[in-house]
């Protein structure tokens, strides 16, 4: 056998083990995917952000802490990030608006780290700046 031929067939086998090394490592890439979904609960930011994208869902959740039981939800955003070049930005669990065009942002936190009624007070700001257009009047932020 002649050196190109050497050349070749080992291109060959390294083509072929590098094809069974990616199936085992998208075989191992599945299971960790279906482990960390199976983590998941109704307070996991990644699962609260897909299930309240859905309206029903989302009226849902906000009838209840709202108490308001005729609320209707017209639209929603999930991690809907409001940014201001020289201000923190405030990436936004759930954003919705109802129908009386009333804002309400849905926040999900696990972890004590986090200065919540500072963070609460900073992102009513932020989403208060964005709807107010200018020119109008302050009474006119939705509420």
């Amino acid at each position: 056998m002649g050196t190109d031929e050497n050349i070749t067939k080992d291109k060959a086998t390294a083509n072929r083990n590098a094809a069974e090394s990616q199936e085992i490592s998208f075989i191992s890439m599945k299971d960790q995917l279906v482990e960390k979904a199976r983590s998941f609960n109704l307070l996991s930011n990644v699962f609260m952000s897909v299930a309240l994208n859905d309206i029903p869902a989302c009226q849902h959740v906000i009838r209840v802490i709202t108490g308001i039981p005729d609320l209707v939800v017209k639209e929603i955003r999930s991690q809907y990030r409001i940014s201001k070049i020289t201000a923190h930005d405030a990436i936004l669990d759930i954003l919705a608006e109802d129908s009386r065009g009333r804002l309400v942002n849905l926040e999900i936190q696990r972890k004590d780290t986090i200065d919540h009624a500072r963070r609460t007070r900073y992102y009513a700001a932020m989403i208060d700046s964005e709807s107010l257009q200018k020119g109008k009047d302050y009474h006119q932020i939705l509420r």
